[in-house]
């Protein structure tokens, strides 16, 4: 019997140089892939938190329109332009509401005839303020974004009932993302 005696070839040399650079160049590419995935999931957080204030400025301008604060069709300045001073103040005093809307703070801001110092509405000094928070800030971030309104009420003067309008403004602090 004859025993077989392996010698090293050319041929198997190319076979394994060729063998480490298929290796070589698969590495290489996996480098590549997992520094593209890093930068494009490195500004994750900030394109989150672009979407949540976006999502909060179209609430702000869509607020407006929304039956809960448009006012009725009957005031004749059209409603989507237009909140009711009346049923905001009956939002600010119901806790229900506070997680309706999916944003940090919410309220109506009287901008005309302009005021010294704010005062927050309540039912007890309805209308004579100039600011209704329909959700408190639950957090110290202060970028607000707005859109300007109509704010309209039913007034009484001397048993005849009109329509007041002033100028306001819907203003939404969106959540923080973490």
């Amino acid at each position: 019997m004859k025993q077989l005696v392996f010698k090293s070839s050319k041929s198997q040399m190319k076979i394994q140089e060729m063998i480490f650079m298929i290796l070589g160049l698969f590495f290489f590419l996996m480098l590549v892939f997992l520094a593209y995935i890093a930068f494009s999931t490195a500004n994750l957080k900030d394109i989150a938190q672009a979407k949540y204030r976006d999502d909060a400025v179209l609430l702000a301008a869509g607020l407006a329109g929304s039956p809960e604060l448009s006012c009725p069709d009957n005031i004749g300045i059209g409603s989507f332009v237009c909140v009711d001073a009346d049923k905001a103040i009956v939002l600010a005093n119901r806790q229900e509401y506070s997680k309706f809307w999916d944003v940090n703070s919410f309220r109506i801001e009287k901008i005309y005839p302009v005021s010294e110092r704010p005062i927050i509405c309540t039912t007890d000094n309805y209308p004579n303020c100039n600011n209704i928070v329909i959700v408190k800030n639950k957090t110290s971030m202060k970028e607000d974004y707005s859109t300007f309104v109509s704010l309209c009420r039913i007034e009484n003067s001397e048993n005849n009932f009109y329509n007041k309008c002033e100028l306001g403004r819907i203003l939404i602090t969106p959540k923080i993302v973490k």
